[in-house]
C-alpha cells in the first residue's frame, strides 16, 4: 500500500472515529407499570463508572444526577476500577449522601486488592453494599425488596442456582435483582424478581453506526446479544444499561455515549 493509498483510507476512517468520540451523556428512560407501588417512584441506575474522571469534584456527573432528583440509587458494579486509586469514583460517590444508594460488586470490584476495606469505605458513606444480601426501602408508601449478587470471579456463568436467588427474597412486594452480568440468561429465566439490573457489557463498546449493535462485549465477544436495553423473561425484565464510563482501559467508546438510566415504577391497578 502506498502512502497515497494509506491516507486516501487512514483520513476517512480517523474522522469517523473522532465523530464517534463520546460527547454528552445520554439520558435513557423507562416506565415500569405495576400494582406493587401506590405512588411513581424515581429510580437513578448506574453502572460502570470505572473511575473515570468528569470535572472537578466529578461535578459533571454530580449534576447530572441530581438534576433527576431520583428517589432511589442503583448501582449493579464496577463503579470501582481495580490497579486504580479510585479517588473519582469515591468522591462521587460520597456527594451522594442525600439519597439511598444501594450497590452490588462487579468483576473489576472482586479484583480489587483491598476488596473488603473498600466496600467498608462504601458502606461508611451510608451506601448499602449487598453482597448476596437482600434489603427493603419504604419509598413513597411503597415498600421495594433490593437484593444484590456478588458477581463472581468466574463470570462466564453464573455461580448462583435460581433457587438461591429466589430464596434471597422474602416478601412479595416490588423485588429488584441487582446483579452485574447481563449473559447469566440461564439464571435469569427462572429468577422471581420484578426488575433485575445489569451493566458490565458497556453497550458493545464501539457502535456500529446505523445499527445499534455493538462490537465487543466482555463474556459475550464479538457481536454481542445482551449489551443495553430492555429484555423479557418469564417472571421477570431486564434492563442492562450502557454504563456511565466513556472509555475503558483508555480504550473510547465509539458512537456509544455514557449512559444513566432513569426508571419510574408507576401504579397499575391489578385488572387495568
Amino acid at each position: 500500500m502506498n502512502r497515497k493509498t494509506f491516507l486516501c483510507l487512514a483520513v476517512p476512517a480517523g474522522a469517523a472515529a473522532a465523530a464517534g468520540l463520546p460527547r454528552n451523556f445520554d439520558v435513557t428512560r423507562y416506565r415500569i407499570l405495576t400494582p406493587k407501588v401506590s405512588r411513581p417512584i424515581h429510580i437513578a441506575m448506574l453502572a460502570d463508572l470505572h473511575d473515570n474522571y468528569y470535572g472537578r469534584q466529578m461535578q459533571v456527573l454530580v449534576s447530572l444526577l441530581k438534576n433527576e432528583k431520583p428517589d432511589l440509587i442503583l448501582m449493579p458494579g464496577d463503579m470501582l476500577h481495580d490497579h486504580r486509586d479510585n479517588r473519582n469514583s469515591f468522591c462521587f460517590l460520597q456527594q451522594l449522601q442525600e439519597f439511598p444508594v444501594f450497590y452490588s460488586p462487579g468483576n473489576h470490584e472482586e479484583f480489587l486488592d483491598d476488596y473488603e476495606a473498600d466496600m467498608q469505605k462504601l458502606i461508611e458513606m451510608g451506601i448499602h453494599v449487598l453482597q448476596n444480601q437482600t434489603e427493603t426501602i419504604t419509598i413513597r408508601d411503597s415498600v421495594l425488596e433490593i437484593a444484590g449478587l456478588r458477581c463472581g470471579v468466574r463470570a462466564d456463568q453464573s455461580p448462583f442456582s435460581a433457587e438461591e436467588v429466589n430464596g434471597l427474597f422474602h416478601t412479595d412486594h416490588f423485588r429488584i435483582l441487582l446483579s452485574h452480568q447481563p449473559h447469566w440468561t440461564a439464571l435469569y429465566q427462572n429468577v422471581r424478581a420484578d426488575l433485575i439490573l445489569a451493566g458490565h457489557a458497556h453497550g458493545g463498546q464501539w457502535i456500529i453506526p446505523f445499527t445499534g449493535q455493538g462490537l465487543y462485549a466482555p463474556n459475550q465477544g464479538l457481536f454481542p446479544k445482551i449489551t443495553s436495553g430492555l429484555y423479557t423473561f418469564p417472571e421477570s425484565r431486564m434492563i442492562v444499561t450502557r454504563g456511565i464510563c466513556w472509555q475503558s482501559y483508555h480504550i473510547p467508546k465509539l458512537y456509544n455515549n455514557p449512559e444513566l438510566i432513569m426508571i419510574t415504577l408507576s401504579p397499575r391497578e391489578e385488572h387495568a
